[in-house]
């Protein structure tokens, strides 16, 4: 499977990140900076982890909490290991508004401690940083500047295009069920190796 995979993707032409830009973002150390513009960047009105600290809480007190998440994020990368308190999460059931006697119309919702979302928003922004580039211009979720209502226009225009120069196209909705769950760790792990390292693995 390993060498399928290598052949596999050595043929796709990847865009592939060198080392060196990697290692500007790759730090285990983190600033005040990155930490104010994760708390500036926190939703409102959600509902906290199990310490009951919520977002309004930190963007009212986050010129006090700031260097005090520095000094103890940047112990955390250090160390290469989280603490329990950022490790645990509140499980509740919420809701899909159809039958609640099916338990499949019921989806669990982790509610995770306002710190460790600091702490993700101030990760996922070095790692956007660094993988802006290799997303396709079809990625739409998860990318500034993009929505779903782009993705809808494009199906759209691609229609009347179809409809104008009178030419046979196709059009394929799928939908996968978990596709997360259901996608081989092996393969995902393989493909962002080479994606990071210029298919540097074997």
């Amino acid at each position: 499977m390993g060498q399928f995979l290598h052949n596999f993707l050595e043929q796709c032409g990847l865009t592939t990140l060198t080392k060196e830009k990697l290692k500007s973002q790759n730090r285990d150390t983190v600033d005040e900076g990155e930490i104010m513009e994760a708390i500036a960047s926190l939703p409102l009105n959600k509902s906290p982890g199990p310490d009951g600290l919520t977002s309004e809480f930190y963007k009212a007190f986050s010129k006090e909490l700031s260097p005090i998440l520095q000094k103890v994020f940047t112990q955390f990368l250090q160390a290469g290991q989280l603490p329990r308190s950022l490790r645990e999460s509140a499980l509740i059931l919420l809701s899909k508004g159809k039958d609640r006697r099916q338990i499949t119309n019921w989806r669990p919702i982790a509610l995770l401690n306002t710190d460790r979302k600091i702490l993700a928003k101030v990760l996922f922004n070095r790692l956007y940083a660094v993988s802006e580039p290799l997303l396709s211009e079809d990625q739409y979720c998860a990318v500034k500047g993009r929505g779903v209502l782009q993705a809808v226009a494009v199906i759209r225009e691609t229609i009347e295009y179809a409809k104008v120069t009178n030419c046979e196209k196709y059009l394929l909705g799928l939908d996968q069920a978990k596709a997360g769950c259901n996608t081989g760790t092996c393969g995902l792990l393989y493909l962002s190796m080479a994606s990071w390292f210029h298919l540097s693995i074997g």
